[in-house]
């Protein structure tokens, strides 16, 4: 431990708080002692709450008084000072660290309480994250993220702390859940049974099942709204206690993103580390793995031996377009998203096939 670190207090006690225990002590009245400092009763009141600085004429007259030497006062009213600038610097730190965070939508999310006031937002935000300052926070959560997500673009610096924000939020979701451990055997081999649910148009019937086959692979599913500033439709990560998580956001509210969103997380808990956070973002430079993992989803929903009729499908004979989609038992919407990919379809050419979700039908943790 340095003991060479001053002790910078969160509070501030003004000299006047010695000043009335003295005067408590003598049993003076502040009238009598205002009189024999010569001054008012106001700036006596003052003197007591802090609002009044101590000089050198003051220090003395207090010297006399109600004891204690001049220097004893001088330094009182230094430390005073000091420490209300520290406290005052440490406020606006702490605003300036809660400015970066989207409290509006994470309170309303329910993620933390609401509150107007700042000193409750932060004590909040050190609770969701479980930590008991910034520099905890920073040490935790930030250097993590940025040595693994956001480690190959710039683009991400701005709303870093929103991400976390949101993959604290998956996080605490599957520490309440149950589930085995991963198995990627069984993840693989459920993955033709889990693309059957896309058919389905309603989350609130497709969710339960998805969430139950997953679970019992050894794989937490968390559906979570992403707070402003964070872009990720998905993530995959592992909790302190070993647990694999995949997170969605249904950050487009449609058939064709999100089921391959799922199968682009699916991909990398079988094909890579579990212990590894990966982020999906539109941004994010096409690292090998995430290259791997986008190969990997487009072979579950279009496998390979289909690629040959798939690549003639007519955009202007949308029925075949369905019919394709019945005999890989898929939606329709999916389909057409990786036509449009593949740059076989316009992006504004029948997305009526595909599905829209509305997040007022989509079951939320």
């Amino acid at each position: 431990m340095n003991n060479s670190i001053a002790f910078q207090p969160n509070w501030a006690s003004p000299p006047g708080d010695t000043i009335k225990d003295i005067l408590h002590e003598k049993n003076i009245e502040v009238s009598e002692f205002a009189r024999t400092i010569e001054k008012s009763v106001r700036d006596t009141a003052k003197l007591l709450k802090g609002n009044f600085p101590i000089d050198e004429e003051l220090a003395l007259d207090l010297e006399k008084i109600v004891g204690g030497s001049m220097e004893f006062w001088i330094n009182r009213e230094k430390q005073y000072r000091n420490d209300l600038l520290h406290i005052a610097n440490s406020e606006n730190e702490q605003e300036t660290w809660l400015s970066k965070f989207p409290t509006r939508d994470m309170a309303s999310f329910g993620w933390i309480p609401k509150t107007r006031s700042k000193r409750e937002k932060f004590k909040n935000l050190l609770d969701f994250f479980k930590v008991s300052s910034m520099q905890e926070w920073e040490n935790k959560y930030k250097g993590l993220i940025l040595d693994t997500a956001f480690r190959t673009t710039e683009t991400f610096e701005p709303v870093v702390e929103a991400t976390i924000s949101w993959l604290r939020q998956g996080s605490i979701v599957s520490e309440n859940s149950n589930c085995t451990p991963l198995c990627k055997r069984k993840l693989l081999s459920a993955t033709d049974k889990i693309k059957t649910l896309s058919q389905e148009k309603n989350p609130a019937t497709f969710l339960p099942p998805l969430k139950e086959i997953l679970a019992n692979c050894g794989v937490v599913l968390v559906i979570a709204p992403t707070p402003s500033g964070c872009r990720a439709s998905g993530a995959t990560f592992s909790t302190p206690n070993g647990k694999a998580v995949v997170m969605l956001s249904f950050r487009y509210l449609s058939d064709d993103h999100f089921w391959f969103t799922l199968f682009h997380e699916i991909g990398h808990l079988i094909l890579h580390s579990d212990r590894e956070l990966f982020i999906e973002e539109k941004h994010i430079s096409e690292a090998a793995a995430e290259t791997e993992a986008n190969q990997f989803a487009r072979n579950i929903l279009i496998p390979e031996e289909y690629e040959n009729e798939f690549s003639k499908l007519n955009s202007r004979k949308w029925r075949e377009i369905i019919r394709f989609a019945k005999k890989l038992k898929i939606s329709p919407g999916i389909v057409v998203g990786q036509l449009q990919h593949a740059g076989l379809l316009r992006h504004d050419y029948l997305n009526k096939l595909k599905n829209r979700y509305n997040w007022k039908s989509i079951p939320q943790h």
